[in-house]
């Protein structure tokens, strides 16, 4: 029975002093009140209960702690990541924020439940979406019993495990007299908790932890299991101490306990003294020893030889020319091999300087596991040949080998498999170790592009818009190509992450989520280098616009100001009105690009938008002017007599050229500054493509350069002007 003592009193010192001096009392609850209360009470019980177990198996991952059960587990990735953890595989969650991705995420976690043969009642993806409190407690619960409690019971029934895991807890508290109905009041003054770990721990008093308030006992108990077994504190001290506590956080307390309990003891009940060997002849025969001892706490990816030999099939070499010799030959052999891979993992393990160092000591412990992988084989044959040779012996009633020969074969056999063992697991360590530090290192690039891409983006942020004025525009270029040329510098920073390593299905923690990142960090960068791109092209149109409608009117008042009256100059007037024509459609393609740019991105209040697009609009005004010219010109020539027809300007006439002195503004936006120089250079070469097409127009007018008869009056008419 329960000590009255141990409960506190149900009313506060000072409610009971306000009812002692006549104040009035608070009015008591109805039955409804009552049970509304008491629910929302145990659902927050559970809900803190249930974030820390969670919290417990996320600790050994990436993935952020739960702060609010009801909200945290919405898009499913907690869920996964707490799967992966429980079911050592790896369940990666869909990319994408959309409800529709959550969906499918929590879909998956279901059918990860269901495989492991739960049944689910009235429990879906969209109640976990939709934040649903009693659907969420009752599903973390179903994980809960799933892999925490069918250790116990071989039963998907919560009261089987119950049942079970009280029968369990009984037989500690049983001899002190304790009798344990349920998990509810049972457990609320802690001695239960007391009696399980006295049973365990040595150091503890149970006497005098029992003579303790209730709660000095829970806290007890819960600090103790943490510091001994590594137990979170999943319970509160004063969530447990009320009259009814919740039957559902006790249990999965309780469980955590049988876990923790039950592993020490198989871990001692397992547990065998290694022999050191070096010489497998001089071991004395007086003691055998089973011969295939496995190791089943590992599961890495080389197994020991009692494994291999158990699937591997018998070797056929078993009739009574089976000589102790063949057996001899097979364990020199092995042990040459293994004194080799031995003296290897006695060398002293380098630092890594550097990425690239990590990256070399990654591949040549790579190869080194290969060629272990490959001894393993031979330990397993000699094991063979020492087990062929054992029973071949037995079936010849000792005419083979005496039962002293016999016992010296199987003690060899026994410290064969025990070295191999030893060697084994050193390999394993020191293949975690150089995993360790390639992973550090490749978390310091990580680290690193990402620092630098934040940078870059907070840069990004404090640009301006284009301009208003063209100093400001030309301020603005330098930045960007400055940034431009900083990211230059990265490059070799993001080759190397691009090459990191990435272990499938890694139980250490230290390559979670690195796969995800590597694809977050590459979508950033992506995303700066065509940003960056894009602004300096159009800070490039935005400063040559000018340039290039200065140019133009230049262009055309020299055409304006000189007539032209013979065949060849009229013709390398009709070049340079078509040039000029096809030009002047590109420089309004750029103007409409970004006016339209300026405008999507316009705010209310943007002063500094208002008047770049106030300087987009006069600089429309000089083009349309330029057109009007440019039309007046093309008449001009047409009243002499000749037709523009299929010469006149497109976007694809690549007959038309560059006339001689003209700047290609075109190719200075896209190159920058220098691309015009080089297009300079290239003037001989227009000369004499422009000397081929006077040529051409020659043999259309005639050799002496008039045109053909029909055209003759015009022609006069247009030299009589």
């Amino acid at each position: 029975m329960h000590d009255p003592s141990d409960y506190d009193s149900v009313c506060s010192d000072e409610d009971f002093m306000n009812v002692i001096q006549g104040a009035e009392t608070p009015p008591l609850m109805n039955y409804d009140e009552f049970m509304v209360k008491t629910m929302d009470e145990r659902q927050h019980i559970q809900k803190k209960t249930f974030t820390k177990w969670i919290n417990s198996h996320l600790s050994n991952t990436q993935c952020t702690p739960v702060n609010d059960l009801f909200l945290d587990l919405r898009d499913g990735h907690r869920l996964l990541a707490l799967l992966s953890t429980l079911t050592q595989t790896q369940l990666k969650p869909e990319k994408g924020r959309m409800r529709v991705h959550h969906i499918n995420n929590l879909n998956k976690v279901l059918q990860v439940i269901q495989q492991h043969g739960v049944k689910l009642v009235n429990i879906s993806s969209d109640d976990i979406v939709g934040g649903n409190p009693k659907l969420t407690l009752g599903l973390i619960w179903l994980i809960a019993l799933e892999f925490n409690g069918q250790h116990l019971v071989k039963s998907h029934s919560s009261n089987g495990v119950e049942k079970s895991l009280l029968a369990w807890a009984r037989q500690y508290t049983d001899p002190h007299g304790l009798a344990l109905n349920d998990f509810a009041s049972s457990w609320a003054d802690g001695r239960a908790f007391l009696m399980i770990l006295a049973a365990h721990l040595d150091e503890l008093d149970l006497e005098r932890a029992l003579a303790q308030h209730a709660l000095q006992r829970l806290h007890l108990a819960f600090d103790l299991a943490h510091r001994h077994f590594k137990i979170e504190k999943l319970l509160d001290a004063e969530d447990v101490h009320t009259h009814k506590p919740d039957n559902k956080s006790i249990q999965m307390y309780v469980m955590c306990l049988y876990h923790a309990m039950e592993s020490m003891r198989a871990i001692e009940r397992d547990r065998v003294p290694c022999t050191s060997i070096t010489d497998l002849d001089e071991v004395p025969l007086d003691n055998e020893r089973e011969l295939y001892a496995s190791d089943s706490a590992t599961s890495m990816e080389l197994k020991s030889p009692a494994e291999e030999s158990s699937v591997r099939p018998l070797s056929t070499a078993t009739n009574v020319s089976v000589e102790i010799s063949s057996y001899q030959a097979a364990l020199e052999a092995v042990l040459t091999l293994l004194l080799e891979d031995e003296q290897l993992l006695s060398q002293d393990l380098p630092e890594p300087e550097n990425f690239q160092a990590a990256k070399l000591q990654f591949h040549e412990n790579e190869s080194f596991m290969l060629k272990l992988t490959e001894h393993q084989e031979f330990v397993g044959e000699a094991l063979e040949e020492g087990s062929n040779l054992i029973n071949e012996s037995q079936k010849k009633d000792g005419s083979s080998l005496s039962q002293v020969d016999q016992n010296e074969v199987r003690q060899q056999m026994v410290l064969l498999n025990e070295r191999w063992e030893t060697l084994r697991l050193r390999a394993l360590d020191m293949q975690a170790k150089i995993l360790m530090r390639l992973a550090e290192f490749q978390k310091q690039k990580l680290e690193q592009l990402r620092q630098f891409l934040t940078n870059v983006e907070d840069r990004i942020s404090h640009m301006s818009d284009l301009g208003p004025t063209l100093a400001e525009a030309e301020q603005q270029l330098a930045e960007a190509r400055q940034l431009k040329a900083d990211l230059s510098e990265q490059q070799e920073l993001v080759d190397s992450i691009s090459s990191m390593v990435v272990i499938v299905n890694d139980t250490s923690g230290n390559f979670n989520d690195l796969e995800d990142r590597l694809s977050a960090l590459g979508e950033r960068w992506s995303h700066v280098v065509k940003w960056i791109d894009l602004r300096t092209e159009k800070l490039q149109q935005y400063k040559c616009i000018s340039r290039w409608l200065d140019a133009r009117e230049q262009d055309l008042k020299r055409m304006e100001s000189r007539d032209v009256t013979d065949v060849g100059g009229i013709t390398q007037r009709i070049n340079e009105l078509n040039y000029c024509a096809k030009d002047l459609l590109e420089l309004q393609r750029y103007l409409v690009d970004l006016r339209q740019m300026v405008a999507a991105t316009l705010q209310d209040g943007d002063d500094k938008g208002e008047r770049v697009l106030m300087q987009l609009e006069s600089y429309e005004d000089r083009l349309d002017a330029l057109k009007q010219i440019l039309e007046v010109q093309t008449q001009r020539i047409e009243s002499k007599g000749f037709n523009f027809g299929r010469e006149r300007a497109s976007f694809d006439d690549s007959r038309v050229l560059r006339p001689e002195g003209w700047v290609d503004y075109q190719m200075i936006i896209r190159f920058g500054e220098d691309e015009g120089e080089e297009e300079d250079e290239d003037e001989p070469e227009q000369k004499q493509s422009q000397q081929q097409q006077s040529q051409h127009a020659n043999s259309i007018y005639g050799a002496s350069g008039q045109p053909k008869e029909q055209d003759q009056t015009a022609f006069r008419a247009a030299l009589l002007q």
